[in-house]
């Protein structure tokens, strides 16, 4: 794995969210409190379409083609100059707090990659109200880590 270096638009989102990835995985505290509420965190959350993911430097495009009512999802990641891989995953919702996401990235006989995070509308990008979708948190590469990942989503299915 290559040496973390961010940029600080990146280590800001990270900042914002890391409180609600804890949040994700159980940990309340005040601070993750304080901040999920300034983000208008969505419960069910459809994580479908294409996403620019960057997973410890590396980077990439995470495409969501199937989502069930249940919240269980699959697709593939497909990394800068590296075969796609299968995912399958999770959201995990409603509920008071953030929307959790969690799935598998797995190339048979080189590795199992797990990722959980947490997903959220980020803050208002203009006037129009849009705002930026973003999905965050920690992997592991076969049992290693916890690296850094993150992503926005950049397409939406019609």
């Amino acid at each position: 794995m290559r040496t973390l270096q961010w940029p600080f638009r990146v280590l800001m989102l990270l900042a914002v969210l890391a409180p609600l990835v804890l949040a994700a995985q159980g940990v309340t505290n005040e601070v993750a409190i304080g901040t999920a509420e300034a983000f208008a965190v969505q419960s069910n959350m459809s994580v479908l379409g294409d996403w620019e993911i960057n997973a410890n430097l590396f980077k990439g495009t995470l495409k969501i083609q199937i989502q069930g009512s249940d919240g269980g999802f699959g697709g593939f990641l497909e990394m800068k100059n590296e075969p796609r891989d299968a995912v399958s995953g999770k959201v995990e919702g409603p509920g008071a707090g953030p929307t959790r996401i969690e799935f598998t990235r797995t190339r048979p006989g080189a590795f199992k990659q797990v990722y959980v995070g947490a997903a959220a509308y980020g803050p208002p990008l203009g006037p129009d109200g849009r705002r930026e979708e973003i999905i965050a948190g920690t992997f592991t590469h076969n049992g290693e880590g916890p690296y850094p990942w993150f992503a926005t989503r950049i397409k939406v299915p019609k």
